[in-house]
């Protein structure tokens, strides 16, 4: 473990399994052996599991004992079931995606407005003129609001330099 720590610049955040794997020589490396881990979110459970599970619950099992049967836990099976009574579906919502960028959509009139009023902004002067306004909204925030519509907030000069005197 002494060599991985020293060839790690960060040992502190190599995962357990990276460090199981590069000591035992595993497959599942690159060419260059460094360990990869999986970048995407975790998949829903199976609709059919589900559907056994709250069919368990109707024939009258507890929501904690068909959790144990199904190997799932107990507040998911609570979960399950309170989705279905209220919604009259089970199925798994959407997972990521952009939960937060209505609430700047909404006020894209008075964003546009200042900006247009001062084009030379900055991000964090406009930020402090939204608040002025009622929109808490981040800098990081504002930036992806411009992204989103191909403005570049990039300041540059009035008129290119003139090229036409020598330097010495």
């Amino acid at each position: 473990m002494s060599d991985l720590i020293l060839a790690h610049p960060m040992p502190w955040a190599v995962p357990p399994q990276q460090i199981s794997a590069e000591k035992s020589g595993l497959p599942g490396s690159d060419l260059s052996g460094n360990q990869q881990r999986p970048a995407w979110m975790g998949q829903p459970l199976s609709m059919d599991l589900r559907r056994r599970l709250l069919a368990a619950i109707d024939e009258g099992m507890s929501c904690r004992a068909a959790a144990a049967r199904f190997g799932v836990a107990p507040a998911t099976a609570i979960r399950w079931r309170a989705q279905r009574r209220d919604t009259g579906s089970f199925a798994p919502k959407p997972q990521g995606g952009d939960t937060r960028s209505c609430r700047v959509e909404e006020r894209r009139a008075d964003i546009l407005a200042i900006w247009e009023a001062r084009k030379d902004i900055s991000l964090a002067e406009l930020r402090l003129a939204l608040i002025e306004v009622g929109l808490h909204v981040s800098v990081a925030g504002l930036h992806r609001f411009f992204v989103r519509r191909g403005m570049t907030r990039k300041k540059r000069l009035a008129t290119p330099s003139s090229r036409i005197a020598p330097i010495s």
